[in-house]
């Protein structure tokens, strides 16, 4: 569905008719994970669509990133849609630090 932008005193407001996803992964142990060198989370559904969260513990190397957890948002299914096709996301990630009680957040 379409999103609505409502605009007051310069300021911009976005609106969208589908509702937030909210998906969490946990992980127990790092220590564990990152003898992996890829780890798919489970697939859940989001605005009419599944994804998943797909984890590389030690960097994504096609990218060039080494040393660095990567994360990032698979859509799945995506190679049956039409040739094409685009889907908009407003995607955020919040980290826990366990420790400290405290997320990071990533836009």
């Amino acid at each position: 569905m379409a999103n609505l932008e409502f605009e007051q005193d310069g300021v911009s407001s976005p609106f969208s008719y589908t509702p937030p996803t909210h998906y969490t992964l946990k992980i127990e142990s790092f220590s564990l994970l990152k003898k992996l060198n890829r780890f798919e989370s489970g697939e859940f559904d989001a605005g009419g669509y599944k994804w998943k969260l797909v984890v590389y513990p030690k960097g994504y190397k096609k990218k060039n990133v080494e040393d660095h957890i990567s994360v990032y948002l698979e859509m799945a299914g995506a190679e049956s849609l039409e040739t094409g096709w685009e889907v908009f996301v407003d995607f955020r990630l919040f980290l826990l630090d366990q420790n400290k009680g405290i997320y990071l957040m990533l836009i």
